[in-house]
């Protein structure tokens, strides 16, 4: 018999609710509790569910059984050992925008519109800080400490806060945002980044308003501030906790970019293998 009930599944999801879980994580939780409340909790039924799971991308996969082993322990924990998750190999991020390539993109906004300057505010602040895209939409007006170029992160990823530092470009566009533009939204929130009608700007717009001045998410941004910042020489230690990482095995990610960058400029400048003797 299979345990996972629709009451118990609703009651399992407004749990992670009350915990402030993000709704990306949750609609994932949902997503594994629809599957395994379909099929029958025992060995065999989890090696068929398992195995099901082998045409999908390794990272859904492993994101699936890792979901599935953590509502397992909770509703079936003799059953959770069944679940085994292959390790995931690290992947390095592609097609990271180089310096010169953000420089340009960053020129982009049209800033004689109120669109641009909100645009070029919130372009710099994604390079100046490395943040998300979703830590972004929820930063608040309290969050900004202008006068000292800081900017606070509540609550970010694994409900981890930290303080970062801007540079000199993002606290200017941030304060003629502010200035000029927000105020003319007639805020009805305290949120920083707010949508034409006064309310915190939903998650999916920050993307959209990236992706008009370049083919790069906001995730690519991250992706860029992390790299560069290695490329100029910053520590790992340094990196791991502007980002927010658990552990600077994650953070290593970009080291290995950095490494690969080196290698390919490296090949194009020492000529050795070319000669002949």
């Amino acid at each position: 018999m299979n345990p996972i009930t629709q009451e118990l599944t609703n009651q399992f999801l407004l749990q992670l609710k009350e915990k402030e879980y993000a709704k990306d994580t949750i609609k994932q939780y949902r997503g594994v509790l629809k599957k395994i409340s379909a099929i029958s909790l025992d060995k065999a039924g989890l090696d068929a569910y398992q195995t099901s799971l082998l045409n999908i991308k390794p990272q859904s996969r492993h994101r699936y059984l890792l979901v599935t082993k953590i509502i397992l322990q909770k509703f079936a924990p003799e059953l959770a050992k069944n679940i085994i998750i292959p390790k995931l190999p690290k992947i390095l991020p592609q097609n990271i925008p180089s310096q010169t390539s953000i420089k340009e993109i960053l020129q982009k906004p049209d800033v004689s519109t109120f669109k641009g300057i909100r645009d070029k505010a919130m372009l710099e602040l994604f390079y100046s800080t490395g943040i998300r895209r979703m830590e972004l939409v929820q930063l608040k007006i309290e969050d900004v400490d202008l006068s000292h170029g800081l900017l606070r992160v509540n609550q970010g990823k694994m409900k981890k806060d930290r303080i970062l530092p801007m540079n000199t470009p993002s606290v200017q566009w941030l304060r003629k945002y502010l200035a000029i533009i927000r105020p003319a939204l007639n805020p009805r929130c305290n949120s920083l980044f707010l949508s034409r009608f006064g309310y915190q700007m939903h998650e999916g717009t920050p993307h959209k308003i990236i992706t008009k001045y370049a083919p790069q998410s906001p995730h690519k941004y991250r992706h860029s501030f992390a790299t560069h910042l290695l490329q100029n020489g910053m520590k790992e230690t340094s990196l791991q906790r502007l980002l927010g990482h658990a552990q600077v095995s994650t953070t290593q990610i970009y080291t290995q970019v950095t490494i690969k960058d080196l290698r390919k400029s490296y090949e194009k400048y020492h000529r050795r293998d070319l000669w002949k003797c």
